[in-house]
């Protein structure tokens, strides 16, 4: 895996200003109002907010969802503004993004390997189920529980002692207590869907209410405190996901970022002084 380290994003030299064919899929915000659980859009042929909200909304691009695609990258950012990015390579080639999230498939090791770039600027949140940990992705983890989008590897998901369901993963898209979308069971997003978990900070401090930390306000009651308690943590950003068919690796030179990823993903958030 290639890093350009700690070198703030808005603040790279590029050598280049094309656009390599990064496009914009889809768009999490935690705290718009509307929740992006599990079911909702993920493995469905629909278009979502606008074009105009794209980067501070929950979105999905319906076209760019149907594209076949080798590469997916995860920005997190801020008013348009990226503090993170993690790129995959994905481990079948030139299928679409809607097909990966097709309803029927669980557990789906959907990378080949770890990313193959990142670069982090600034806060390194501890908690954040994407951005802090180095892994495979996993796309539609189900058990009881659904989670669209996994990162597995290091370090690794821990068990609360108390816990014996042992079916709590962290990341994007989340439903508890479900059965399939096709079928909800009588526990409805409603009461235990929300955008985005913390990884591994889910807690069952007694016999009940499970404490389930979650960013943001993007999430269910909870059966009202009976059987989980959301707790909230400020959002650590927008997650927005990217699709290409091609990547260049990036080249790093002292200060200088070399390569696609830089320019046709952050060119999309910051002005860049081109050489």
């Amino acid at each position: 895996m290639l890093s350009t380290g700690m070198l703030p994003l808005c603040f790279v030299t590029i050598v280049t200003s094309e656009n390599l064919g990064w496009h914009l899929a889809m768009n999490l915000n935690p705290d718009d109002g509307h929740v992006m659980h599990y079911c909702e859009g993920w493995g469905q042929n629909v278009a979502m907010g606008t074009p105009q909200t794209a980067f501070s909304k929950d979105f999905i691009d319906k076209n760019v969802r149907l594209m076949p695609v080798n590469y997916i990258a995860i920005v997190r950012h801020t008013n348009r503004v990226p503090s993170a990015i993690k790129v995959w390579k994905f481990k079948e080639p030139s299928k679409s993004l809607l097909d990966r999230f097709d309803d029927t498939l669980t557990n789906v090791a959907a990378s080949d390997g770890s990313e193959i770039f990142s670069h982090i600027a600034g806060t390194q949140h501890p908690n954040d189920p994407i951005f802090s940990v180095t892994g495979t992705l996993i796309f539609n983890k189900r058990r009881d529980n659904g989670v669209r989008i996994v990162v597995e590897g290091d370090p690794p998901f821990t068990w609360h002692p108390s816990d014996t369901f042992q079916d709590r993963s962290s990341g994007l898209g989340v439903l508890l207590a479900m059965d399939t979308c096709r079928t909800p069971q009588d526990f409805s997003a409603e009461i235990w869907g929300h955008d985005i978990s913390q990884f591994n900070v889910f807690r069952k401090d007694g016999p009940s209410p499970h404490r389930y930390y979650v960013q943001g306000s993007d999430h269910g009651t909870g059966g009202n405190g009976l059987y989980i308690t959301y707790t909230r943590v400020p959002p650590y950003g927008n997650y927005a996901i990217y699709v290409s068919n091609t990547f260049l690796l990036p080249l790093v030179r002292s200060n200088v970022v070399i390569g696609q990823i830089v320019t046709g993903l952050l060119g999309k958030f910051c002005k860049f002084s081109l050489e």
